[in-house]
């Protein structure tokens, strides 16, 4: 009926959380209290090569379950609360403010069709809804490479030569630009994305849901 719209648009209906489809979320968050406390979060900053970066958590419990429903089992709503938990901590992170654009790290076309979307893209939507950031969608992954969990970094830093290419790089000449991925484990990826924002003059940072505990 329309007028069961028109108070719907007046009061709307409190917002379940689209973690556990069960508590309402408060104003301002993302997702209830209950679940954001599985996640454990605490913000850090990482030096990768000189580059200042960041991550939210430890990739382990119930973060390491998330990421996982996000990236096999195509769960879009649990990338979009992590962007915006993301998104909201760089916010409050006083050396990303001049940042320009988001650069989520690219799938390649074979891992995307898999996957049904780049959970990195995912996570950069996520951090633009609640911090006014454009992203960045030149960047291209030209090879599949293998699953790099699988190997060590000398071997992911084989795997990762030439496997990315920037479109309109020249957007990016004098900006600050914030690589957004998953999960930081050696920063192989991160380091190469950041070789090549730097090749076109751009200023490299980073921000990751979560470190693996093995670089602790």
């Amino acid at each position: 009926m329309w007028w069961q719209d028109l108070i719907d648009l007046v009061y709307p209906p409190p917002l379940l959380c689209p973690l556990c489809q069960i508590a309402l979320i408060e104003e301002g968050l993302p997702g209830c209290r209950s679940c954001l406390d599985q996640l454990n979060l605490g913000w850090r900053c990482l030096d990768i090569s000189g580059y200042a970066c960041y991550s939210m958590g430890i990739y382990e419990q119930r973060l390491k379950e998330l990421l996982g429903e996000v990236k096999y089992h195509r769960n879009y709503q649990a990338g979009m609360v992590l962007g915006q938990v993301l998104g909201l901590a760089c916010q409050e992170e006083s050396s990303l403010q001049g940042v320009d654009w988001l650069l989520p790290v690219p799938l390649h076309p074979n891992r995307l069709e898999k996957r049904g979307f780049n959970q990195a893209l995912v996570l950069a939507e996520g951090i633009r809804s609640v911090w006014k950031r454009n992203i960045f969608g030149g960047a291209i992954r030209r090879h599949d490479t293998e699953p790099l969990r699988d190997q060590g970094p000398i071997a992911r830093r084989r795997s990762l030569s030439h496997a990315f290419l920037l479109n309109n790089p020249t957007r990016l000449q004098g900006k600050r630009v914030l690589i957004v991925d998953d999960i930081f484990t050696t920063g192989a990826t991160f380091q190469t994305m950041a070789g090549l924002v730097q090749l076109y003059q751009g200023i490299p940072l980073g921000v990751f849901v979560a470190k693996s505990p093995r670089e602790e």
